[in-house]
Protein backbone atom coordinates (compact mmCIF):
# COMPACT_ATOMS: atom_id res chain seq x y z
CA UNK A 1 0.00 0.00 0.00
CA UNK A 2 1.43 3.44 -0.70
CA UNK A 3 1.02 5.85 1.76
CA UNK A 4 0.08 9.61 0.40
CA UNK A 5 1.09 12.18 3.00
CA UNK A 6 0.00 16.19 2.84
CA UNK A 7 2.69 19.06 3.29
CA UNK A 8 1.91 21.37 5.70
CA UNK A 9 1.65 24.26 3.62
CA UNK A 10 -1.00 22.37 1.28
CA UNK A 11 -3.76 23.74 3.45
CA UNK A 12 -3.30 27.65 3.33
CA UNK A 13 -3.58 26.79 -0.38
CA UNK A 14 -6.97 24.90 0.15
CA UNK A 15 -8.05 27.27 2.01
CA UNK A 16 -7.17 30.47 -0.64
CA UNK A 17 -9.20 28.27 -3.07
CA UNK A 18 -12.60 27.89 -1.01
CA UNK A 19 -11.97 32.13 -0.69
CA UNK A 20 -11.50 32.74 -4.16
CA UNK A 21 -14.21 30.05 -5.16
CA UNK A 22 -11.77 28.29 -6.93
CA UNK A 23 -11.53 25.01 -4.80
CA UNK A 24 -12.98 22.80 -7.74
CA UNK A 25 -10.38 23.21 -9.97
CA UNK A 26 -7.71 22.89 -7.19
CA UNK A 27 -8.97 20.21 -6.20
CA UNK A 28 -9.00 18.84 -9.59
CA UNK A 29 -5.04 19.87 -9.79
CA UNK A 30 -3.91 18.08 -7.22
CA UNK A 31 -6.15 14.76 -8.26
CA UNK A 32 -3.78 14.77 -11.19
CA UNK A 33 -0.57 15.64 -9.63
CA UNK A 34 -1.65 12.42 -7.48
CA UNK A 35 -1.97 10.07 -10.78
CA UNK A 36 1.22 11.51 -11.57
CA UNK A 37 3.05 10.36 -8.41
CA UNK A 38 1.39 7.02 -8.41
CA UNK A 39 2.36 6.57 -11.84
CA UNK A 40 6.21 6.98 -10.42
CA UNK A 41 5.51 4.98 -7.66
CA UNK A 42 4.24 1.44 -9.34
CA UNK A 43 6.94 1.90 -11.87
CA UNK A 44 9.25 2.36 -9.35
CA UNK A 45 7.84 -0.60 -6.92
CA UNK A 46 7.99 -2.62 -10.35
CA UNK A 47 11.72 -1.63 -10.65
CA UNK A 48 12.99 -3.06 -7.37
CA UNK A 49 12.68 0.81 -5.63
CA UNK A 50 11.49 0.70 -1.53
CA UNK A 51 8.66 3.31 -2.17
CA UNK A 52 7.97 5.23 1.47
CA UNK A 53 5.59 7.47 0.09
CA UNK A 54 4.23 10.24 -1.76
CA UNK A 55 3.91 13.63 -0.20
CA UNK A 56 1.67 16.37 -1.89
CA UNK A 57 3.10 19.80 -1.99
CA UNK A 58 1.67 23.56 -2.69
CA UNK A 59 3.20 23.06 -6.17
CA UNK A 60 3.47 19.57 -7.05
CA UNK A 61 4.12 16.32 -5.75
CA UNK A 62 7.12 14.24 -4.64
CA UNK A 63 7.83 10.47 -4.28
CA UNK A 64 9.96 9.59 -1.68
CA UNK A 65 11.88 6.06 -2.53
CA UNK A 66 14.75 4.35 -2.23
CA UNK A 67 16.51 3.11 -5.77
CA UNK A 68 18.44 -0.53 -5.84
CA UNK A 69 21.40 -0.16 -4.99
CA UNK A 70 22.63 -0.67 -8.60
CA UNK A 71 20.58 1.27 -10.31
CA UNK A 72 20.47 1.38 -14.43
CA UNK A 73 20.36 4.27 -16.26
CA UNK A 74 17.10 2.30 -17.93
CA UNK A 75 15.18 1.52 -14.52
CA UNK A 76 15.80 5.62 -14.05
CA UNK A 77 14.43 6.06 -17.17
CA UNK A 78 11.47 4.19 -16.73
CA UNK A 79 10.14 5.53 -13.63
CA UNK A 80 11.14 9.13 -14.48
CA UNK A 81 9.22 8.32 -17.44
CA UNK A 82 6.10 6.87 -15.88
CA UNK A 83 4.58 10.19 -14.65
CA UNK A 84 4.56 12.45 -17.94
CA UNK A 85 2.75 9.11 -19.81
CA UNK A 86 -0.05 8.99 -17.26
CA UNK A 87 -0.44 12.60 -17.98
CA UNK A 88 -0.11 11.99 -21.64
CA UNK A 89 -2.51 8.86 -21.80
CA UNK A 90 -4.67 11.22 -19.51
CA UNK A 91 -5.05 13.84 -22.11
CA UNK A 92 -5.69 11.57 -25.12
CA UNK A 93 -8.94 10.08 -22.77
CA UNK A 94 -9.81 13.56 -21.99
CA UNK A 95 -9.62 14.78 -25.68
CA UNK A 96 -11.45 11.29 -26.48
CA UNK A 97 -14.38 12.60 -23.60
CA UNK A 98 -14.56 16.35 -25.52
CA UNK A 99 -14.99 14.46 -28.97
CA UNK A 100 -17.84 12.53 -27.52
CA UNK A 101 -19.54 15.08 -25.51
CA UNK A 102 -19.82 17.93 -27.48
CA UNK A 103 -21.82 20.44 -26.58
CA UNK A 104 -23.36 18.75 -23.80
CA UNK A 105 -20.35 18.29 -21.75
CA UNK A 106 -21.12 14.75 -21.24
CA UNK A 107 -22.59 15.70 -17.99
CA UNK A 108 -19.60 17.14 -16.86
CA UNK A 109 -19.68 20.62 -14.67
CA UNK A 110 -19.05 23.46 -17.20
CA UNK A 111 -15.11 23.71 -17.14
CA UNK A 112 -14.13 20.74 -16.27
CA UNK A 113 -12.66 18.76 -19.30
CA UNK A 114 -11.47 21.93 -19.99
CA UNK A 115 -9.67 22.05 -16.96
CA UNK A 116 -8.81 18.30 -16.98
CA UNK A 117 -6.78 19.12 -20.15
CA UNK A 118 -5.20 22.45 -19.15
CA UNK A 119 -4.05 20.53 -16.01
CA UNK A 120 -2.52 17.59 -17.86
CA UNK A 121 -0.88 19.80 -20.27
CA UNK A 122 1.27 22.06 -17.53
CA UNK A 123 1.60 18.96 -15.69
CA UNK A 124 3.38 17.42 -18.51
CA UNK A 125 5.30 20.08 -19.99
CA UNK A 126 6.18 21.22 -16.73
CA UNK A 127 8.12 18.12 -15.36
CA UNK A 128 9.34 17.48 -19.04
CA UNK A 129 11.65 20.58 -18.75
CA UNK A 130 14.91 19.14 -18.55
CA UNK A 131 16.01 20.59 -14.83
CA UNK A 132 16.74 18.25 -12.16
CA UNK A 133 15.10 16.53 -10.18
CA UNK A 134 12.10 16.94 -12.27
CA UNK A 135 10.95 14.36 -14.92
CA UNK A 136 13.01 16.46 -17.21
CA UNK A 137 16.17 16.30 -15.44
CA UNK A 138 16.33 13.12 -14.64
CA UNK A 139 15.59 11.62 -18.05
CA UNK A 140 18.26 13.97 -19.50
CA UNK A 141 20.83 12.30 -16.44
CA UNK A 142 19.68 9.04 -17.22
CA UNK A 143 20.67 9.64 -20.82
CA UNK A 144 24.03 11.10 -19.80
CA UNK A 145 24.97 8.42 -18.02
CA UNK A 146 25.17 6.31 -20.70
CA UNK A 147 27.79 8.34 -22.52
CA UNK A 148 30.03 9.81 -20.03
CA UNK A 149 31.47 9.09 -16.86
CA UNK A 150 28.47 9.08 -13.86
CA UNK A 151 30.29 12.11 -11.97
CA UNK A 152 30.29 14.13 -15.69
CA UNK A 153 26.94 13.50 -15.54
CA UNK A 154 25.41 14.57 -12.62
CA UNK A 155 27.95 17.99 -13.28
CA UNK A 156 25.84 18.26 -16.79
CA UNK A 157 22.58 18.01 -14.89
CA UNK A 158 22.84 20.54 -12.34
CA UNK A 159 24.77 23.07 -14.45
CA UNK A 160 22.35 23.26 -16.99
CA UNK A 161 19.30 23.40 -14.12
CA UNK A 162 21.52 26.01 -12.51
CA UNK A 163 22.22 28.28 -15.49
CA UNK A 164 19.31 27.46 -17.74
CA UNK A 165 16.85 27.85 -14.75
CA UNK A 166 18.44 30.89 -13.07
CA UNK A 167 18.09 32.59 -16.96
CA UNK A 168 15.06 31.63 -17.50
CA UNK A 169 13.50 33.16 -14.00
CA UNK A 170 15.38 35.97 -15.20
CA UNK A 171 13.92 36.38 -18.74
CA UNK A 172 10.00 35.86 -16.85
CA UNK A 173 10.70 38.46 -14.16
CA UNK A 174 11.98 41.09 -17.71
CA UNK A 175 8.84 39.83 -19.18
CA UNK A 176 6.56 40.60 -16.12
CA UNK A 177 8.20 44.01 -16.06
CA UNK A 178 6.88 44.67 -19.77
CA UNK A 179 3.82 43.94 -18.71
CA UNK A 180 3.59 40.44 -20.00
CA UNK A 181 2.37 37.89 -17.57
CA UNK A 182 3.68 34.17 -19.21
CA UNK A 183 4.08 32.53 -16.13
CA UNK A 184 1.62 31.26 -13.38
CA UNK A 185 2.98 31.66 -9.73
CA UNK A 186 2.84 27.86 -9.57
CA UNK A 187 5.93 27.32 -12.60
CA UNK A 188 7.77 30.36 -10.83
CA UNK A 189 7.96 28.02 -7.84
CA UNK A 190 8.28 24.60 -9.72
CA UNK A 191 11.59 26.30 -11.51
CA UNK A 192 12.82 28.54 -8.20
CA UNK A 193 12.53 24.60 -6.79
CA UNK A 194 14.54 22.93 -9.20
CA UNK A 195 17.28 25.73 -9.16
CA UNK A 196 17.56 25.62 -5.58
CA UNK A 197 17.53 21.69 -5.27
CA UNK A 198 20.02 21.48 -8.32
CA UNK A 199 22.67 24.11 -6.27
CA UNK A 200 21.92 21.75 -2.87
CA UNK A 201 22.82 18.48 -5.36
CA UNK A 202 26.24 20.33 -6.56
CA UNK A 203 27.28 21.06 -2.32
CA UNK A 204 26.31 17.36 -2.25
CA UNK A 205 28.41 15.66 -4.87
CA UNK A 206 30.99 14.08 -3.23
CA UNK A 207 28.88 12.42 -1.01
CA UNK A 208 26.98 11.40 -3.78
CA UNK A 209 30.08 10.15 -5.55
CA UNK A 210 31.10 8.51 -2.37
CA UNK A 211 28.04 6.29 -1.96
CA UNK A 212 28.11 5.62 -5.44
CA UNK A 213 31.73 4.30 -5.02
CA UNK A 214 30.64 2.44 -1.44
CA UNK A 215 28.03 0.64 -3.55
CA UNK A 216 30.27 -0.62 -6.19
CA UNK A 217 32.50 -2.20 -3.61
CA UNK A 218 29.49 -3.21 -2.02
CA UNK A 219 28.00 -5.28 -4.97
CA UNK A 220 31.64 -6.02 -6.61
CA UNK A 221 30.66 -9.12 -7.76
CA UNK A 222 27.86 -7.52 -9.88
CA UNK A 223 29.77 -4.75 -11.19
CA UNK A 224 32.25 -7.49 -12.96
CA UNK A 225 29.50 -8.63 -14.84
CA UNK A 226 29.11 -5.33 -16.71
CA UNK A 227 31.04 -5.02 -19.72
CA UNK A 228 34.31 -4.22 -19.66
CA UNK A 229 35.78 -0.22 -20.53
CA UNK A 230 39.32 0.52 -20.46
CA UNK A 231 40.33 3.58 -18.51
CA UNK A 232 43.46 5.27 -19.82
CA UNK A 233 45.77 6.91 -17.47
CA UNK A 234 47.76 9.68 -18.79
CA UNK A 235 47.75 12.04 -16.14
CA UNK A 236 48.01 13.11 -12.62
CA UNK A 237 45.16 10.91 -10.50
CA UNK A 238 43.43 11.07 -7.21
CA UNK A 239 41.19 8.54 -5.85
CA UNK A 240 38.79 10.74 -6.33
CA UNK A 241 39.56 11.38 -9.64
CA UNK A 242 39.58 7.69 -10.29
CA UNK A 243 36.16 7.57 -9.70
CA UNK A 244 35.03 10.04 -11.14
CA UNK A 245 36.21 8.21 -14.22
CA UNK A 246 33.81 5.55 -14.04
CA UNK A 247 30.86 4.58 -16.17
CA UNK A 248 27.21 3.80 -14.07
CA UNK A 249 27.19 0.27 -16.20
CA UNK A 250 30.87 -0.62 -16.92
CA UNK A 251 33.72 -2.86 -15.30
CA UNK A 252 36.36 -0.88 -15.64
CA UNK A 253 40.35 -1.70 -16.42
CA UNK A 254 42.95 1.37 -16.11
CA UNK A 255 45.85 1.28 -18.30
CA UNK A 256 48.78 3.01 -16.98
CA UNK A 257 50.81 5.72 -19.64
CA UNK A 258 53.58 6.36 -17.82
CA UNK A 259 55.49 6.16 -13.79
CA UNK A 260 53.13 6.65 -11.47
CA UNK A 261 53.93 8.62 -8.27
CA UNK A 262 53.13 7.03 -5.00
CA UNK A 263 51.28 9.19 -1.98
CA UNK A 264 47.97 8.63 -4.01
CA UNK A 265 48.26 10.32 -7.49
CA UNK A 266 49.81 9.60 -10.48
CA UNK A 267 52.40 11.20 -12.74
CA UNK A 268 53.04 10.68 -16.16
CA UNK A 269 56.00 12.22 -17.69
CA UNK A 270 57.44 9.16 -19.70
CA UNK A 271 56.62 7.09 -22.36
CA UNK A 272 53.39 4.37 -21.98
CA UNK A 273 55.16 0.97 -20.42
CA UNK A 274 51.65 -0.19 -22.13
CA UNK A 275 52.07 -1.57 -25.57
CA UNK A 276 49.09 -1.14 -28.03
CA UNK A 277 49.18 -5.04 -27.67
CA UNK A 278 48.95 -4.91 -24.18
CA UNK A 279 45.60 -2.76 -23.92
CA UNK A 280 43.94 -4.42 -26.82
CA UNK A 281 43.82 -7.74 -24.56
CA UNK A 282 43.17 -6.04 -21.50
CA UNK A 283 40.12 -4.48 -23.13
CA UNK A 284 38.91 -8.42 -23.58
CA UNK A 285 39.77 -9.71 -19.93
CA UNK A 286 43.42 -10.93 -21.05
CA UNK A 287 45.67 -8.29 -19.67
CA UNK A 288 44.67 -8.26 -16.09
CA UNK A 289 48.65 -7.67 -14.91
CA UNK A 290 48.44 -4.56 -17.21
CA UNK A 291 45.21 -3.37 -16.50
CA UNK A 292 44.40 -3.35 -12.59
CA UNK A 293 40.87 -3.61 -12.49
CA UNK A 294 38.97 -0.35 -10.66
CA UNK A 295 38.86 -1.90 -6.85
CA UNK A 296 42.40 -2.99 -7.03
CA UNK A 297 43.77 -0.03 -8.96
CA UNK A 298 41.56 2.68 -6.72
CA UNK A 299 42.37 0.60 -3.82
CA UNK A 300 46.01 1.23 -4.26
CA UNK A 301 45.83 4.66 -4.80
CA UNK A 302 43.95 5.41 -1.46
CA UNK A 303 47.02 3.52 -0.28
CA UNK A 304 49.64 5.69 -1.95
CA UNK A 305 51.03 2.27 -3.50
CA UNK A 306 52.81 1.68 -6.67
CA UNK A 307 50.06 1.94 -8.93
CA UNK A 308 51.30 0.66 -12.58
CA UNK A 309 53.81 -1.36 -11.25
CA UNK A 310 54.52 -3.41 -8.33
CA UNK A 311 52.25 -4.29 -5.74
CA UNK A 312 49.05 -3.13 -7.85
CA UNK A 313 49.45 -5.34 -10.57
CA UNK A 314 47.80 -9.02 -10.38
CA UNK A 315 44.89 -10.06 -9.98
CA UNK A 316 41.98 -7.73 -9.17
CA UNK A 317 40.06 -7.35 -5.53
CA UNK A 318 37.17 -5.28 -4.10
CA UNK A 319 38.23 -3.40 -1.01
Amino acid sequence: MIRVSVHPLFWPLIAAGLLAGRIGELLLLFALVLAHELAHAVAAEACGYRVERIVLLPFGGALIAEPPPLLTARVEAIVAAAGPLMNAALLVAGAVLERAAGESAGGFPPGTLQAWQAGNGALLSVNLLPFFPLDGGRLLQAGLSCLVPYRRSLVGSYALTLLGGSALLFALIGLRQAGWAVATASFWTVVAYAVWESGQAWRALPLTMAAFWLRRTLHAEAIRRFPVRIVAVDGPLTPDGAVGRLFRERYHRFVCRGRPETGGRLRCPGPSPVSAVEERAASVGAGSVQAPDEFRFIACLVRGEDVCRGGCNGSSGAL
